[in-house]
């Protein structure tokens, strides 16, 4: 026969179960999607950066900066149909700037939508500058 004391623990490893249940699925899961989300859209970022800038020098060296670019996003793993390439002065006379712009739609991948917290979440861009 179990004493009033051991049916008291009993009840509390029951609630603290259900406390634990609902701070897994009101806290805790919704926490690790948004770091899962900031971890591809910083990646995203990273990758557009450096397709930016090849698409900058290969500009420089007479080759074609959009092939470059959408060489380098396909082999980072990102989706072309999100890129767009914009380039300005390529193929210039020497000493002027060549301009190459990264925008990507950051919208398909990520788990939460960020289109009310912050627009900065949806569409990231890319801008290297090299000279001719």
């Amino acid at each position: 026969m179990k004493t009033q004391c051991a049916r008291r623990m009993d009840g509390r490893r029951g609630a603290s179960a259900v406390e634990l249940a609902l701070l897994l699925a009101f806290v805790l899961a919704p926490l690790t999607a948004a770091v899962v989300d900031f971890g591809q859209i910083l990646h995203a970022q990273y990758v557009i950066t450096r397709a930016a800038r090849e698409g900058a020098m290969a500009s420089i060296r007479g080759q074609d900066p959009v092939s470059t670019v959408n060489a380098y996003i396909q082999d980072a793993g990102l989706d072309l149909a999100n890129a767009t390439v914009g380039v300005t002065g390529a193929g210039g006379a020497g000493g002027t700037p060549a301009s190459v712009t990264v925008t990507y739609s950051c919208e398909d991948m990520a788990l939460i939508p960020w289109e009310g917290v912050s627009d900065g979440l949806t569409s990231l861009s890319s801008t290297a500058t090299a000279r001719n």
